[in-house]
């Protein structure tokens, strides 16, 4: 359903009142303006439940709650996730098109920051009804976007005892004697059955809060017909807390399924370097770490089946990338 004219007015004030509070003004007179107007504003928000605005990212403008991380990661972290664009591009000249399964889609942030590709489709999973509705006013009149509203995990099953926490622009699952989950739980194979023509998708990317793992255990039939290049983000204490697993867990599981070695990156985006999935030296030390340090610490990481020879040209950009002083020309890809 399209916004209304009430709600896109809205939108509009709510835009505008983000860009007063947390915007950098450009002149002396425009900054004073701003911190006359700081204090109604946050009144106003203070009043009002997650209003909803629009925000420039990459090639498009997408609507976001005003409490999305989103905008701030943009704006201090340049680089954020930035090896998901190159990722797709290296698969796009090397295979010819790009057939990408985002599983977390969120509101659609990466495939908006992804260059033009002139042969792509998406397959945009998301569980949350916040963000699909926000994802589906994004991306529902996209012919090369398909929108998909599930949880997915493991196995296929009602959500009894489950509940959608969201924060911050994110959302994970928790246990509750209350189950709002709304979405199917349903597995990504589950999913390519009623969506065929992703069955050969070459790229998945996962990003689930802790239950990333999981997800990949409920496409055991993509990862062995397709052995696509995957994203998947490492969250130690998520995936011990949300996920109820371990990194030796995952590292066997990918192992098991011919992905032997990954590319490993920060959370802003920084390659960090190369390990393996059987006897890992770094993935280790950073689980440990991870796992006495209260804070939530990530990584994210790319992994190439080992039948793929391309891992060696595509690593050997990212380290030539990496190298690059910061603010040098490099093709970022976001």
């Amino acid at each position: 359903m399209a916004l209304t004219s009430p709600a896109m007015i809205g939108t509009a004030f709510w835009s505008w009142a983000y860009a007063v509070t947390n915007g950098e003004q450009k002149n002396l007179a425009a900054r004073f303006t701003a911190k006359l107007l700081r204090p109604p504003i946050r009144l106003a928000r203070s009043v009002t439940s997650d209003p909803i605005i629009k925000l420039r990212v990459g090639n498009r403008t997408l609507l976001i709650t005003w409490s999305h991380h989103l905008p701030m990661l943009l704006r201090y972290c340049p680089h954020y996730e930035t090896e998901i664009g190159r990722l797709a591009t290296h698969l796009s000249g090397t295979e010819g098109d790009l057939l990408m399964i985002d599983v977390g889609a969120n509101v659609g942030d990466t495939i908006a920051t992804l260059p033009a590709l002139d042969r792509a489709k998406f397959l945009c999973i998301e569980g949350s009804q916040k963000f699909h509705d926000l994802l589906r006013q994004n991306y529902g009149s996209d012919p090369r976007v398909r929108l998909v509203f599930a949880l997915l995990t493991d196995i296929s099953h009602q959500s009894d005892g489950l509940k959608l926490l969201e924060v911050d622009g994110t959302a994970h699952l928790v246990a509750s004697e209350i189950p709002s989950t709304g979405a199917p739980l349903l597995t990504l194979d589950a999913v390519l059955e009623e969506n065929s023509d992703f069955k050969n998708a070459n790229f998945l990317k996962i990003d689930v809060d802790g239950y990333d793992l999981l997800v990949l255990r409920g496409a055991a039939e993509l990862l062995r017909r397709s052995k696509p290049c995957l994203h998947i983000e490492l969250g130690a204490r998520l995936w011990r807390d949300c996920g109820n697993c371990s990194l030796d867990d995952g590292l066997a599981f990918l192992s098991d399924f011919g992905y032997r070695e990954v590319l490993v990156y920060d959370n802003v985006g920084s390659l960090i370097g190369r390990d393996r999935t059987e006897n890992p030296t770094f993935l280790r030390a950073f689980w440990d770490y991870a796992m006495r340090n209260p804070s939530r610490l990530y990584l994210n990481i790319i992994a190439f089946h080992e039948s793929r020879k391309d891992i060696e040209t595509f690593y050997g950009a990212e380290a030539s990338e990496a190298a690059l002083p910061s603010g040098a020309g490099g093709s970022s890809g976001r």
